[in-house]
């Protein structure tokens, strides 16, 4: 993935379940998919795969600690360089 040279950063917050990937979604169909880019939090979960299922049903995945947010600020800051990603 790669940011368009004139970019926007638009965050969209809310919820669970409130129409915020809708919202995104509607939003790259109707600016075009040749100019805007969905990154979505969820793809930053922390890697919990060392746990058993029943350890990771325990998890509040709600918490702010549940999300990689280093990696996801350096994709960011990537894509605000122009530089490409691989989002996880």
């Amino acid at each position: 993935m790669r940011a368009p040279a004139k970019q926007i950063f638009l965050g969209i917050a809310g919820g669970s379940a409130s129409g915020k990937s809708t919202l995104a979604r509607y939003l790259q169909v109707t600016l075009g998919e040749h100019r805007a880019n969905l990154i979505s939090l969820d793809w930053y979960y922390r890697d919990n795969s060392h746990l058993s299922v029943q350890e990771r049903a325990q998890l509040n995945y709600d918490h702010p600690t549940a999300f990689d947010f280093g990696q996801f600020a350096s994709d960011l800051n990537a894509l605000k360089k122009g530089e490409e990603i691989v989002a996880p």
